[in-house]
This record gives structure tokens, C-alpha cells and sequence, in this order.
């Protein structure tokens, strides 16, 4: 392969390969659900586990698990985000396009953190693409509840 900028059916190729690598390889089940601990569907996802008992409490009621197939895209730069997701497992990418028609991945997210978080502590417009790479389940919640529950308690 010469040196230059990486083809998109390349890409594509390589972006297929690596989701099954992580699906063979990486995705394991998460350490309370193999003890047969699992308090809450949503506490697969290591941010929603930490949360203090008051707040998963003030928060749970408005948490739906979705279903994320491969290459799902969450939302688009320029987007108003509605949605965060909480992955319980899977890989969710954030990349941005260049104006060059190459594509960068910037961040991997998974079951320790959130997708579209920037929405529920400031601006809600996306300055990047969101794609699944590895499908997920998540806990999902609409931005302006969580804005909502994170006024009557400290979730932000």
C-alpha cells in the first residue's frame, strides 16, 4: 500500500475487519453480569453505575434499552442532538469528514461513558458524526429530560 491518503472503499474494508475483531476478541461480558450482580439493565454502563442511588433513582424511569445495529448513525454534524446513549456494550464512533472526503475517526465510546453528552451540559447541535461500529445495546434518554433530572439532583 503507498503512502497518501486511505481510499474510502479501503476504509470501509478496514472499518469491517476491525468490527469483527472487537466482536471476536473484545467484547466481553461486564464483571457484574458474569458475577449475576446486574442491579439495573442500565447499570451495564460503567457512568450510570457510578451514579449515586438518588440520582440512578431520579433518572431510571426516563431510561429505554435500545437496540444499535452495525453502522447505525446517531446523528450528523450540524445535528440537534436529542438522544444520549449510555452503551451497555458495543463500540460507537465519533468521527469527522474532511473536506478532502476522508473520514477521522476523533473517539471510541463504549460501555464507560456516554454518546452526545456535550448536549446535555451545553450546546445540543453535534460538531461530528456518531456512527456505531460494533453493535450496541443502550440506555437511551431524551436531552431534555436528562437536562430536567440533572436540575432536581447533580447528575452534571
Amino acid at each position: 500500500m503507498g503512502k497518501g491518503p486511505i481510499k474510502a472503499d479501503h476504509l470501509q474494508g478496514m472499518l469491517a475487519f476491525g468490527r469483527q475483531w472487537l466482536r471476536d476478541e473484545c467484547v466481553l461480558p461486564t464483571q457484574r453480569q458474569a458475577s449475576g450482580m446486574l442491579k439495573s439493565p442500565h447499570s451495564s454502563n460503567l457512568l450510570l453505575a457510578s451514579l449515586s442511588s438518588e440520582n440512578m433513582a431520579t433518572l431510571v424511569p426516563h431510561l429505554r434499552v435500545v437496540e444499535l445495529p452495525d453502522e447505525t448513525v446517531l446523528f450528523e454534524a450540524g445535528d440537534t442532538i436529542k438522544t444520549l446513549y449510555f452503551p451497555h456494550d458495543g463500540i460507537v464512533s465519533i468521527v469527522v469528514d474532511l473536506i478532502s472526503g476522508e473520514m477521522v475517526e476523533t473517539a471510541t465510546i463504549g460501555r464507560d461513558s456516554v454518546v452526545g453528552g456535550s448536549a446535555a451540559v451545553d450546546d445540543d447541535i453535534a460538531l461530528n458524526r456518531a456512527v456505531v461500529q460494533v453493535k450496541a445495546v443502550a440506555s437511551a434518554v431524551d436531552v431534555g429530560i436528562f437536562r430536567m433530572c440533572s436540575a432536581r439532583t447533580e447528575l452534571c
